[in-house]
């Protein structure tokens, strides 16, 4: 995505505290996605054991 070119003397303006602010609410989304998957090789086990398990 391109940015116009304003918007870095935008960002700089901003106070320390707000830019932190922006940044963490940007960040969340992808934080949340990716902190919750696990390895490929884990995630294949426990597919296999699942579907061999006796319930």
């Amino acid at each position: 995505m391109l940015s116009c070119p304003v918007t870095p003397e935008l960002w700089e303006a901003l106070p320390l505290k707000e830019q932190q602010r922006a940044f963490l609410r940007h960040a969340k989304a992808y934080w949340e996605t990716h902190r919750h998957r696990i390895a490929l090789r884990n995630s294949r086990s426990i597919k296999i054991r699942s579907k061999t398990s006796v319930s």
